[in-house]
């Protein structure tokens, strides 16, 4: 499969939206003296290593780690 930008793999218009977003806050970096950057690529799914040409981490969010939201009745995600 080719195709997107640049002959990439695997781009939708969401992820293709997403770069744009990525670069449009990398930018202001050297101009503005911005330092320490992070960005983290947060997704409910393993977004791809391929991400960190445009972020610093990538991690799986998962819903154990969102005990804030609390639980409904029917929350079977601890028995997994």
């Amino acid at each position: 499969m080719i195709g997107g930008e640049h002959q990439m793999y695997h781009v939708t218009d969401l992820w293709e939206a997403w770069i744009d977003l990525m670069i449009g806050i990398r930018a202001p970096e050297a101009t503005a003296n911005v330092k320490n950057l992070w960005v983290s690529l947060t997704s409910y799914v393993n977004p791809s290593p391929w991400y960190l040409q445009w972020a610093n981490s990538v991690w799986l969010q998962c819903g154990p780690d969102q005990a804030g939201a609390g639980k409904s009745d029917n929350d079977r995600s601890d028995s997994q």
